[in-house]
């Protein structure tokens, strides 16, 4: 607790010096966090109940839109910024983490000094400890020291002087190489977070631009999109074993239930190069038409888009038509960067990052190009 204490004297005393250099509105939040490591698979082999709690330290820089784009007012002013997270998992099989993520945030509502948000963010960590079959033969929750860090976070924001703002908030952290490297169940973290956030230059009432002449009325038509991506997944049979290439090809339509958000039905085909492999050299008397078969999957999908300028967030549920691995539902979640704005834009082609799970255990990540039309 002492390096925030620190850390909040520290802009209290030199805030005011800087506020006239950073543009108004950007924001600095230190905190800590206290949690457990939710076993979600009967596989893990580490107690993970006899663990002691998982201690960790976030630091965060946002921004705060306040109306200066037409879209901040559309999307309720959200926050943008990255996130730095170290989480100690207190096991020596299992070691630390520490990440680096973009993330958006969004308010719920407010009333008097207290308001509740919202907060996802999606990128890189490094784990200390993987598994190993010598040496840490017991870790098989990851098996990579480079893993994608998923988070969300619920949590209040209660205004406690004019330039300070604690946050107590629930936040779910995720860690997994999208199985790029076996073992990848994946470590899931559930913590309760304290903050204290540092408003240098805050955004008062009067700064909010709500100026609505020149926003772009909703698109009534249909939007329709077609992209490729490309994904990557080892196959733990062996010792580091061989990864196979996943190709994956989506046709969708949609319509805006608002200018900003696009809800959408999609069909996916999937050819996991993997399965195909398998079935050809592995599966006596196989023949080709078994194991193409067996290689091409086809999903549909219900969609949920989010536009936020050049930027947007994704996210998905849906089903198979053949061969479903699991019997439950598919997720994904990613993000998407429009080099043409989606909304004003007939024509808007994009590229795209997102993870495909089955509950919450990561499948494959896929990198994605496409285009939006409307």
């Amino acid at each position: 607790m002492k390096p925030i204490v620190f850390f909040i004297v520290f802009l209290c005393c030199t805030g005011q010096n800087y506020a006239q250099f950073l543009p108004k509105g950007q924001y600095f939040e230190a905190g800590f966090n206290i949690g457990k490591i939710y076993k979600h698979s009967p596989k893990i082999v580490i107690p993970l109940s006899e663990l002691p709690p998982v201690l960790g330290a976030e630091f965060t820089w946002e921004q705060r839109c306040f109306g200066k784009k037409y879209w901040h007012s559309l999307s309720r002013f959200p926050r943008l910024g990255f996130i730095g997270n170290f989480q100690h998992f207190r096991d020596s099989r299992l070691g630390w983490g520490l990440g680096l993520m973009p993330f958006v945030s969004t308010r719920f509502f407010k009333v008097g000094p207290v308001e509740m948000f919202g907060r996802m963010g999606m990128g890189l960590a490094y784990v200390s400890e993987r598994w190993d079959g010598y040496f840490n033969p017991q870790n098989n929750i990851i098996g990579s020291h480079w893993n994608s860090n998923v988070a969300f976070r619920l949590g209040f924001g209660i205004d406690f002087l004019k330039n300070i703002e604690l946050r107590p908030s629930f936040s779910f952290t995720h860690y997994s190489n999208g199985a790029s490297q076996y073992p990848n169940l994946g470590i899931n973290v559930m913590s309760f977070h304290l903050g204290i956030l540092y408003k240098n230059n805050p955004i008062a009432p009067v700064d909010i631009i709500r100026d609505f002449a020149d926003l772009p009325s909703r698109h009534k038509g249909p939007r329709f999109a077609v992209f490729t991506g490309l994904g990557m997944k080892e196959i733990g049979r062996t010792y580091r074993g061989p990864k196979y290439a996943i190709l994956v090809n989506s046709i969708e339509a949609g319509l805006f239930v608002s200018r900003t958000n696009v809800l959408k039905f999609g069909l996916t085909h999937e050819y996991h190069q993997s399965e195909y492999d398998f079935y050809m050299h592995s599966i006596g008397n196989a023949n080709r038409a078994e194991a193409m078969r067996s290689a091409n999957k086809y999903l549909f999908y219900i969609e949920d888009e989010i536009l936020m300028g050049h930027i947007s967030l994704v996210g998905q549920i849906g089903y198979y038509f053949n061969n479903a691995p699991v019997k439950l539902p598919f997720t994904r979640i990613g993000f998407r960067y429009y080099p043409l704005d989606p909304v004003k834009n007939r024509i808007a082609p994009y590229i795209g990052v997102r993870l495909k799970a089955h509950a919450i255990t990561a499948e494959y990540f896929d990198l994605t190009i496409g285009v939006a039309i409307k």
